[in-house]
């Protein structure tokens, strides 16, 4: 039972992106094989001037301790960027021995921590900071660390979130830093007492790895550890609340290595299939010609990739990544299948009507609501007429490509969809001179309101290739985690538009809120440069919290 519930899972975290399966290969040791060297080329080339990474490995968002931690685990092997990412490290630490992250940022990819639980996010990423640290050798910030750590325990010896002893909080430092910490059998005695409990508020994850953690110092909880991990096992091999999470499955078998008794038996299952990739990789290498050839015949058998027309293509990619919208109720891939059957595979493009029309007899019949059907329609639709005018030449990159789209819902099709709330909102202001053009087609691209019409876009331009190619039945790896980042600065810029209508508001709605995203938002230069450009600010600087986030670009500098 253990080697099989191990090898599940190692198998399934080796499938999953980066981010997550390096750390654990760097924890292991293993991070300076040569079959990885070309993800860790790719990696460096994510690292900022500063040293740091951004959240989640991805260059859409900004410099994060969890990202930076996570790749110096996996470059420690590389003296330059790992003393450059160490160093950002022990800037980075605050006065009172703890490292911050931005909880919504990071909640994007650490599914087991809430958006809302400051404390959570603040010692889970200072635990792995600390643990990136102490591997690399820097040990005078690893000692402030458990300094502070120290000086929050609480009586019953259990560290709080949220006002309530944090299993995941205890079992983590405990599993870590066990050895290191002073009241360390204080801190074991509270983790039983409310494991005994049996509280509901204790996740499976919490439980799992509080066994974990009592196993390290007594191998009597390691069998009871391993029955129960074995018995929340979800199909595919990892861990987390209703289906396998990379980022729940990493922090399990990362404390596995920690456990005298369960490194071996980690390390020789993940070698093991690390030596069978090795030699898949040779095999691929030699016969790379003829698994091409099959590999685009398969493709083109699914009806996606058409070398010949790249704007067939877009379309069809774009018909599927509206139709994931409607969630697991509804087999996309069998949806457009049977479409484009009835119109015997021929051009969509160039028959809209007719494909459409199949959509939605096939939509309906599978109960879909009819103004459901007619918004998807209607965002098809608008796309087919766009990618009728575009001129590819002028559009590239994707950048340019997402620009030139924005501009056409705005300028040519905004007749169709000005019903909806957000976008007749900043249309409306652009009417009034607010925003300049450029500046609302910005502002397209991170509106709620049209989601229809720039998320499924954004979606789609989000996706590798490669990763499309390496899926076997998703064209979208990360369904929509990809496009919760733009929902959620979707959300931020709508509060700016809505501080814009509320003008006794102003200054002090709009400051506050730039001030708490200014340095994790994707489009703070934006909304700083906007902001700016319109309103004078000598009546809130001194109403802020903290420094003026607008004091570099304010023509009056009373910050």
């Amino acid at each position: 039972m253990t080697h099989s519930t191990i090898r599940a899972a190692v198998r399934y975290l080796l499938g999953c992106l980066p981010y997550f399966k390096l750390p654990f290969l760097g924890l292991a040791g293993l991070s300076d094989c040569s079959c990885l060297s070309g993800a860790i080329r790719d990696l460096l080339e994510l690292q900022l001037l500063s040293g740091a990474f951004p959240s989640g490995w991805s260059k859409v968002h900004g410099e994060s301790t969890m990202a930076t931690a996570k790749a110096l685990l996996c470059i420690s092997h590389l003296s330059g960027p790992a003393e450059k990412a160490a160093d950002y490290l022990e800037r980075s630490l605050s006065a009172y021995g703890f490292w911050r992250d931005d909880p919504l940022q990071l909640s994007l990819f650490e599914d087991f921590l809430s958006p809302r639980d400051y404390t959570a996010t603040e010692f889970v990423s200072s635990i792995m900071a600390a643990l990136s640290l102490r591997r690399f050798g820097r040990k005078v910030a690893v000692e402030k660390f458990l300094s502070a750590v120290s000086s929050i325990q609480d009586s019953s010896g259990t560290w709080f979130s949220q006002g309530t002893p944090s299993v995941l909080i205890t079992s983590l430092l405990l599993i870590f830093f066990g050895e290191s910490l002073d009241a360390r059998a204080k801190a074991l005695r509270g983790l039983k007492k409310i494991l005994a409990s049996s509280s509901p508020r204790v996740t499976q994850l919490e439980r799992a790895l509080g066994l974990l953690a009592l196993a390290k110092v007594d191998v009597k909880y390691l069998s009871p550890a391993l029955e129960y991990l074995a018995s929340i096992q979800c199909r595919g091999g990892g861990w987390g609340k209703r289906r396998s999470s990379p980022a729940c499955t990493f922090l399990i078998l990362s404390a596995m290595l920690e456990l005298e008794k369960l490194r071996p038996l980690v390390l020789e299952e993940l070698e093991g299939l690390l030596s069978r990739l090795v030699r898949l990789r040779r095999v691929v290498s030699s016969s790379h010609g003829r698994l091409r050839e099959k590999l685009l015949g398969l493709l083109r058998h699914c009806y996606v990739i058409f070398p010949e027309s790249t704007k067939e293509t877009l379309f069809r990619v774009f018909a599927l990544s509206v139709l994931f919208q409607l969630g697991p109720a509804v087999d996309a891939y069998e949806v457009f299948e049977k479409a484009a059957d009835r119109m015997r595979y021929s051009n969509m493009l160039h028959d809209v009507d007719e494909f459409l029309s199949c959509l939605r007899d096939l939509l309906l019949s599978r109960g879909v609501g009819r103004r459901v059907v007619y918004n998807i329609s209607k965002s098809i639709r608008i796309f087919g007429d766009f990618l009728s005018e575009i001129d590819f030449l002028k559009v590239v990159p994707v950048e340019k490509f997402s620009e030139e789209f924005s501009r056409y819902i705005l300028f040519k099709a905004a007749h169709a969809i000005e019903n909806y709330k957000s976008l007749g909102v900043l249309l409306y202001l652009y009417r009034r001179r607010i925003f300049d053009e450029d500046s609302l087609l910005v502002g397209l691209q991170c509106l709620p309101g049209v989601g229809r019409f720039s998320a499924d876009m954004f979606l789609f331009l989000s996706c590798d290739i490669l990763e499309i190619i390496r899926c076997k039945r998703s064209f979208l790896p990360v369904s929509w985690s990809i496009v919760k980042p733009l929902l959620m600065t979707g959300l931020l810029s709508a509060k700016v538009v809505s501080a814009y209508r509320t003008t006794r508001r102003i200054y002090e709605t709009s400051l506050n809120l730039l001030s708490t995203v200014m340095s994790r938002d994707l489009w703070k230069a934006y909304y700083l440069t906007e902001v700016s450009r319109h309103w004078c600010f000598k009546r809130t600087c001194r109403s802020i919290k903290g420094p003026c986030p607008l004091y570099e670009i304010c023509a009056f500098k009373y910050g």
